[in-house]
């Protein structure tokens, strides 16, 4: 088992047990499968319906994912931009302040990231993680941690970051609705001299 996963990139914990091991496997697989399980063209149309929203952060003066637990203070709905690959909490543009929605669940997501210090959440990333059934009654969706370190939210195994997501029903106002959706950021091609 251990070999195996060497093979698939991992750099696994010398302290896992080989059970442990197989549990990460399963979880890393459990995962790709739902990734594959959502194209490009229904992720599009899925995240028209169901946007991001943050917190005003403890300064007030900007909004982030919480760590330390959800606070109450205002949320807004916040600008996706590229929805495949790009962090959605980074330099976040809210644009609308968020009102009326209420809470369904909350669900668990994992997002990949470079290293245990840099939380780079995409909203396709929490997309293809809401189960199916409730796709069509969620709106919007809010990531949070009980942890108060980013490095404590890291799986070296996984080499990803688990949060809880909060999924909300309601209305999204027509502000929100109009804006557009990107998959991805265009690269401009060289011109040639």
């Amino acid at each position: 088992m251990r070999e195996e996963i060497k093979n698939l990139g991992w750099l696994p914990e010398n302290s896992l047990t080989d059970e442990e091991l197989h549990e990460w496997h399963a979880l890393e697989k459990k995962l790709l499968k739902k990734e594959e399980n959502l194209p490009k063209e229904e992720a599009i149309k899925m995240a028209r319906r169901i946007r991001p929203i943050l917190r005003l952060t403890e300064d007030q003066m900007h909004v982030g994912i919480m760590l330390n637990g959800r606070r109450h203070s205002r949320r807004y709905w916040v600008k996706s931009r590229n929805i495949y690959d790009q962090c959605f909490s980074y330099k976040a543009e809210p644009y609308a302040a968020v009102y009326g929605l209420k809470e369904v669940t909350t669900i668990e997501t994992w997002h990949k990231s470079p290293n245990s210090s840099l939380l780079r959440p995409s909203v396709y990333e929490v997309l293809y993680q809401i189960p199916e059934d409730l796709r069509d009654k969620v709106v919007a969706f809010e990531l949070y941690s009980e942890k108060s370190s980013i490095c404590e939210l890291w799986s070296s195994v996984l080499r990803r970051h688990r949060l809880k997501c909060v999924l909300y029903t309601g209305k999204m106002p027509k502000e929100v609705q109009k804006k557009r959706i990107y998959w991805a950021k265009r690269r401009r091609r060289k011109t040639p001299t």
